[in-house]
């Protein structure tokens, strides 16, 4: 039967998961499979990516990872470079190019009346 397979299989990967710092990796795993969690859930993986090693997870540079933006652990300088990367990957997702002044805050670009002669200008500037 399919659902006692499933069973014997999350037992023997708990039974699997090292019992360091009290247990600690056991509870969010047991957090994260019970759907109590999704933060438990991303924590999980990284633990587990990085055979349980907690300061493994800080120096992570998967950065093709899905998680990797929502590792935990993360400094302040690793979040300033995950904004980064985040920005870089939501150019390289956008069906077009992003001209650099449609990327400005919305008082920086010049929207609102005639914010279309920014961006014309700026297609302009490239064909030149």
């Amino acid at each position: 039967m399919k659902k006692v397979d499933d069973y014997e299989q999350l037992r023997r990967w708990r039974n699997s998961i090292p019992d360091k710092h009290n247990g600690a990796y056991r509870r969010v795993w047991d957090k994260a499979i019970t759907k109590k969690s999704m933060r438990a859930a991303v924590n999980g993986k990284c633990q587990d990516c990085m055979a349980w090693q907690g300061p493994e997870i800080k120096h992570c540079d998967i950065i093709t990872c899905p998680l990797w933006q929502y590792r935990p652990l993360q400094g302040k300088d690793e979040k300033t470079h995950a904004m980064a990367v985040a920005g870089i990957a939501r150019q390289i997702g956008s069906d077009r190019p992003v001209s650099f002044p449609q990327t400005l805050p919305m008082g920086l670009s010049g929207a609102g009346k005639g914010s279309g002669k920014v961006v014309e200008a700026a297609e302009n500037k490239k064909r030149a």
